[in-house]
């Protein structure tokens, strides 16, 4: 919905058939248009639309910054106003699908009810750590959610403080059937990981350079305050990731990097921290020597047993053949997506994996389950960050 290239009256249209919607879905580039539309909805003839099953908001400024040094304030909550409140509860409660990127509301004031099934929320900065509390006891009263995804959502720690000062919550979702995390700072997912109660959902982690990295607030430096980062140490991994069943771990490489963001000891340490994983889905990543001998389960007893392997945008390296790695785990499924292999890793020298390839003939013959995918792809997984109109 853009405002600019609109003919009609906006209000006019959502206060007089704002009622008859069934799915909104808002990208706006002003703040003050949000909340504007919000206000309209809440103005409908009748009431807020008792028909309207999804909403979807998302404030779209390139130049406004998430990242502020004054947590845990946030310029870009939407706030009904305090005569709309009883409404807006409503709207809410009426509410299968509640998408949210970029902006937030006062999570204390809201309410969700049996009927939502669906909530998302990315690229936003919540505050200090806590406020993941604020966000899962609010969600706590949607006792049918089955789809939750939290994508790039920045939370911040004091420095001298650490996850023991934080209130524990444990909240059930026994319908829940995928949790996506995305882009999470570790300090986030040392928070967020244990809040939500053990059950039959699968959980995916999609692990970045920042979820190796405490998203800090220094709190020692008189009237001159800022956020950094530090970066965890591997033995911190198993200790905060152990203890969660982890079914699908993400890990994706910026296109045309030389450089690794996962060094070989870490990558390591990553997937040993995880004993429950069982699908790994990596895009834009080298298999070279070094790489297939970190995923050989006879060099690292301790990694988990992969039965599914996803490679999309792969180079394989013909000197070091992964078979013997590919050997060591107990695939059920393999899928390479637009891969390539190499003599010397040059790009001069790369050509796309074919049928007659060696590698290709035993994995058809070895896994039950292999795909190659001659054509440019990449997994779904790997652009839920991507607002969609739904």
């Amino acid at each position: 919905m853009t405002f600019d290239d609109l003919k009609w009256n906006l209000s006019d249209v959502l206060v007089d058939y704002g009622a008859r919607f069934y799915s909104i879905n808002i990208t706006a580039d002003k703040h003050s248009i949000i909340q504007d539309t919000i206000s309209m909805l809440l103005s409908s003839k009748g009431g807020p639309p008792e028909s309207l099953s999804q909403l979807s908001i998302q404030f779209n400024n390139k130049g406004a910054s998430h990242h502020t040094n004054t947590p845990p304030f946030h310029p870009y909550c939407v706030a009904p106003l305090e005569s709309h409140n009883d409404w807006f509860g409503r709207l809410v409660g009426g509410l299968t699908a509640f998408r949210i990127s970029g902006t937030l509301f006062q999570w204390d004031n809201m309410a969700f009810s049996t009927r939502l099934v669906e909530f998302r929320l990315d690229h936003v900065t919540l505050g200090f750590d806590e406020m993941l509390v604020s966000l899962m006891r609010a969600l706590s009263s949607a006792s049918e959610l089955r789809d939750l995804k939290i994508i790039s959502v920045n939370t911040y720690r004091l420095q001298s403080e650490t996850s023991d000062n934080i209130t524990p919550l444990s909240v059930s979702f026994p319908k829940l059937q995928d949790l996506h995390l995305q882009d999470l700072h570790f300090n986030t997912l040392e928070i967020l990981l244990p809040i939500v109660a053990p059950g039959s959902h699968h959980l995916t982690l999609y692990f970045t350079g920042k979820s190796l990295h405490d998203n800090l607030f220094s709190d020692n430096n008189g009237d001159w305050q800022k956020t950094f980062l530090r970066r965890v140490q591997i033995a911190d991994l198993p200790i905060v990731l152990g203890p969660i069943p982890v079914h699908t771990l993400m890990l994706s490489q910026r296109p045309g990097s030389n450089t690794q963001w996962l060094t070989s000891n870490t990558f390591c340490g990553l997937l040993e921290a995880l004993p429950t994983l069982k699908t790994l889905k990596m895009d834009h990543w080298h298999f070279d020597q070094i790489l297939c001998a970190d995923l050989n389960r006879r060099n690292h007893p301790r990694l988990p047993a992969l039965e599914n392997l996803h490679l999309t945008n792969t180079i394989i390296h013909k000197t070091y053949s992964p078979r013997e790695m590919l050997a060591s785990h107990p695939l059920q499924q393999v899928i390479l997506g637009e891969a390539e292999h190499t003599h010397r890793g040059e790009p001069s020298s790369r050509e796309p994996l074919q049928e007659s390839s060696d590698i290709v003939q035993w994995l058809r013959g070895t896994v039950p389950d292999f795909r190659l995918i001659d054509r440019p792809y990449r997994s779904p997984e790997f652009c839920l960050d991507e607002w969609q109109l739904w």
